[in-house]
């Protein structure tokens, strides 16, 4: 899980989708291959490796259609970095 705060999100070049993939900067001396990102996936999901899963929640913990919402998404940040608008990301507490 990630720790209440506010993480600044960045574009990055992703090798694994070959496309540009939201990161959330944590300020953490690490690898990008280590930093959270949001990212697209049907279907239920238990993620450890700190990734955010993106899509319209059909039951608690179970996604559908994912890639529409990521894309979405993904247009809103690019826009809004291009406007030379700062992105961030605020998690709350539970």
């Amino acid at each position: 899980a990630i720790p209440a705060g506010t993480y600044p999100v960045r574009l990055i070049k992703c090798h694994q989708y070959n496309r540009k993939m939201p990161l959330i900067m944590d300020g953490k001396p690490q690898s990008r291959a280590h930093c959270p990102l949001f990212c697209p996936g049907n279907g239920v999901h238990g993620r450890t490796d700190g990734r955010i899963i993106v899509g319209q929640s059909l039951v608690p913990g179970c996604l559908i259609h994912s890639q529409p919402a990521f894309d979405v998404l993904c247009e809103r940040i690019r826009k809004n970095i291009a406007r030379g608008n700062q992105i961030n990301l605020i998690v709350y507490s539970a």
